[in-house]
């Protein structure tokens, strides 16, 4: 099955690894926002997104200059991770929804 393979598609395992990195960190973090929106903790929810994404632009400009293109990957990975600490941090801070 390996010559159904095109070369370019050869030893592309780093990249693979990379990207179920952050698949594994996306899904970790969904869970914890979902945990924000049902809580109607929009407003936390937008802060820790938008300084997330200031992250996220400032790692991935440096680790593209690091990396080269590579570091798109690494730049991605690092404002996942970035944001799944900011909302796990303070997940004990959502406040609770009233009831009835």
């Amino acid at each position: 099955p390996s010559s159904w393979i095109p070369d370019s598609y050869k030893n592309i395992g780093e990249y693979v690894i990379l990207w179920a990195i952050i698949i594994f960190i996306m899904t970790i973090r969904s869970t914890i926002s979902n945990l924000y929106h049902a809580s109607l903790a929009f407003k936390q929810l937008a802060i820790r997104g938008t300084a997330s994404a200031i992250f996220t632009i400032i790692a991935t400009w440096y680790f593209i200059l690091k990396f080269d293109i590579d570091g798109t990957l690494v730049g991605r990975m690092a404002g996942e991770l970035f944001l799944m600490v900011l909302l796990a941090v303070n997940v004990h801070k959502i406040p609770q929804p009233r009831t009835g």
